[in-house]
């Protein structure tokens, strides 16, 4: 689920001496989510989705108990800060650009999880909006000049109708569907925006494990993103793939330390008249072509989780991208209020 408060209501004992019983788990896990992090470097040259980013944010994902959350009405306050490069963007045949970007935004989510269940697992919907203070980009194109363009406001939509939670021990599963609505501020003659003017749907499947008695967990959610055309563009940004995970060590109920990070890899083309006339044009004259217009992108950092009390947590995170093609490659901070109502 994405956004809410991951708190428990039975975090009460913590025996950091006998690890023997679940040891054999903690490492396979462990295990797993290195091999996620060594995906980075399965590349594909390529050319990025629209804008050299997506509706999926890095990191909003990846956190304390993310697959987890007590039956109850959850609110989450967001502060999010972004700045990254992307260099070598193909702008028109033969001329490409570069571009660095900064942006501040405030994500607010709200989720509600039901106490009665649906086969087996607990049902919830969640919604978030995100208002952006301040997303400025700068671009320098050789040979013809640089350009700056700055913009705020609301930004587009993210809402889970469907999903459901399965508690089996010190399992927890995560099945939901989500669809990113286009109410943000567009305007297609903008460098940058705060909307991206089309909407996507995702379906994720989240699995965490979480020893209470020892305070170890292990969590990923993988999610799946189809989206649909840009109408003011004629832009089709392809198909991706996202993994999000996070190993963490909880020292009491009210204070824990991890590690989280992401994955991401854009799975099929984009597509657009404006690419297909920039890889005529390049392969007319020879030059290359920036054939497949896939992206992916990868980065880990620290977390830290300190509770006010039972139902109150502040989170802040720091993930730093380590691996990016045709991607925007920098670093990502988060300051996170989490109340359970």
């Amino acid at each position: 689920m994405k956004n809410k408060v991951d708190t428990r209501e039975k975090f009460r004992e913590f025996d950091m001496i006998n690890y023997r019983t679940n040891r054999p788990i903690l490492i396979f896990c462990i295990i797993l989510v290195g091999a996620l992090m060594l995906f980075s470097f399965l590349k594909q040259p390529a050319y990025a989705s629209e804008g050299g980013s997506s509706s999926y944010t890095p990191g909003t994902y990846g956190d304390f108990s993310m697959n987890y959350a007590a039956p109850g009405l959850y609110f989450r306050e967001n502060i999010v800060y972004y700045t990254g490069k992307l260099d070598d963007i193909p702008l028109l045949p033969t001329i490409n650009g570069n571009a660095k970007q900064t942006t501040w935004f405030n994500l607010l989510g709200v989720s509600y999880v039901a106490q009665k269940k649906l086969l087996g697992g607990h049902y919830f919907i969640s919604a978030n909006a995100a208002y952006g203070f301040s997303a400025k980009l700068d671009l320098d194109v050789p040979g013809v000049g640089h350009f700056e363009d700055e913009t705020s406001g609301l930004a587009d939509v993210w809402i889970t109708p469907f999903g459901l939670m399965w508690n089996l021990g010190n399992f927890h599963i995560t099945l939901a569907e989500s669809f990113v609505l286009p109410a943000g501020r567009y305007n297609s003659d903008n460098l940058v925006n705060m909307g991206r003017n089309y909407t996507s749907y995702e379906t994720d499947f989240g699995l965490t494990w979480l020893d209470e008695k020892n305070g170890n967990e292990v969590s990923f959610l993988a999610g799946y993103m189809i989206n649909s055309k840009n109408q003011a563009t004629d832009y089709k940004t392809g198909e991706e793939f996202h993994i999000d995970y996070a190993i963490n060590q909880y020292f009491s109920e009210s204070f824990a330390i991890g590690i989280t990070g992401y994955y991401y890899q854009q799975i099929t083309d984009d597509s657009s008249p404006s690419l297909d006339a920039i890889n005529q044009t390049n392969s007319s004259l020879g030059l290359s072509t920036p054939d497949g217009y896939k992206s992916n992108g990868a980065g880990v950092g620290p977390a830290i989780m300190f509770g006010l009390s039972k139902d109150v947590q502040v989170i802040a995170k720091w993930i730093h991208e380590y691996d990016a093609k045709n991607r925007f490659k920098g670093d990502w901070a988060f300051l996170s209020l989490s109340i359970k109502f």
